[in-house]
């Protein structure tokens, strides 16, 4: 199986791979568990074009997953689509976690795989019973990549999506995953609006306006939702935004700054040094 590390997010570089482990066009199985946590760089977000799952085998940590932070425990899985931003918080000293990154799934049509995997994060803490069998789908998932079995592997990636789907519907029939609440709803789309217009608008009236509603009204519903005024999402927004094109893209300070409508770069430097404690430059090259 061809090994092409230099597609893969930060974290997995090189070091991870195993004897077990499987990197290759299409799928990435790291099931090397202890491995990943200490090649993860706290504080350093990035943007995962793919799509991943994450089994939580053995410890805590903290994620922040398109803004929000998600505390992840052992048996947990969590689920991430596409250009889906991610941040490490933190790690417990015993963190151990298995992941399978989704290029794309040969002889599986998009339209019916699009039906199928997840639009949005999905975060489950599952009993023994259902882990256990997700636990058999990944060594069936890992067999057939060994294999060099793409389809096989492809199929058994929707099966073990359906069965995730099934166990949520199940969770949410039963009230353990309730349907939003008009705040919650509302709170949503704002973080929506956020990851599409969050680089280029910092002003309440503008997400306001959109969201049909006052500017008062909205930071109301935001600090009750979240504990968060409207300007500590948005300023999140912009620096999680600057902290991934300045460690992950080689464009120049000004570049940034134009990129993300500061006026000039110098307005961009105070912005981000008055929100991190550091200057733009002193982040890019921190190691």
């Amino acid at each position: 199986m061809a090994k092409n590390v230099e597609s893969l997010s930060p974290f997995l570089v090189r070091e991870v791979i195993g004897e077990q482990d499987i990197i290759g066009e299409h799928f990435t199985l790291i099931l090397d568990s202890s491995a990943i946590p200490g090649l993860m760089k706290l504080g350093q977000p990035y943007r995962a074009p793919e799509g991943r799952m994450a089994r939580i085998v053995r410890g805590s940590a903290i994620y922040r997953i398109n803004l929000i932070d998600y505390q992840l425990r052992e048996h947990d899985m969590i689920f991430m689509p596409p250009d889906t931003i991610v941040e490490i918080e933190s790690l417990s000293d015993d963190y151990a976690v298995e992941v399978l990154v989704v290029n794309s799934l040969p002889g599986i049509r998009r339209e019916d795989a699009v039906q199928i995997l997840p639009h949005d994060v999905i975060h489950l803490s599952l009993a023994d019973g259902d882990w256990q069998r997700t636990s058999s789908f990944i060594r069936l998932i890992a067999d057939e990549l060994h294999r060099d079995n793409n389809p096989a592997a492809s199929h058994l990636i929707l099966a073990l999506q359906c069965d995730i789907n099934s166990l949520w519907q199940r969770m949410e029939k039963s009230g353990t995953a309730r349907r939003q609440s008009r705040g919650e709803e509302v709170f949503a789309r704002f973080l929506a609006l956020l990851r599409d217009y969050g680089m280029t608008h910092r002003t309440i009236p503008f997400y306001a306006e959109r969201l049909a509603l006052t500017p008062n009204h909205l930071s109301a519903v935001v600090r009750q939702q979240s504990g968060l005024s409207v300007m500590d999402w948005i300023n999140r927004t912009t620096i999680m935004e600057a902290k991934i094109l300045l460690k992950h893209s080689t464009l120049m300070m000004y570049e940034i700054a134009d990129r993300l409508c500061f006026p000039e770069p110098t307005a961009f430097n105070r912005y981000f040094k008055k929100q991190t404690g550091m200057t733009p430059l002193e982040y890019r090259e921190h190691k």
